[in-house]
């Protein structure tokens, strides 16, 4: 979907434009920081369950890699 083709044109650019690989190796706590504020109904009240399950699906399956896959990312909102 559209977030798909955001996330990964974004990820693509970034290396490409700055060959900063490491950053795939450290990415994993900002984005399980992120992703909890961006689940919580305190900040996001209107997202609903649907949402809010995908993001923890992606926090969750995020953290247990040791190299971000940006081209994985519809592999990371799935249930572990």
């Amino acid at each position: 979907g559209p977030f798909e083709t955001l996330f990964n044109l974004f990820w693509n650019t970034y290396l490409d434009k700055t060959g900063d690989e490491e950053i795939l190796e450290v990415i994993q706590p900002f984005y399980a920081w992120r992703g909890l504020v961006i689940a919580s109904p305190v900040w996001y009240p209107d997202l609903g369950l649907d949402v809010r399950m995908k993001i923890f699906n992606f926090v969750k399956n995020v953290l247990k890699t040791e190299k971000l896959d940006p081209k994985s990312v519809n592999s990371y909102i799935k249930e572990s």
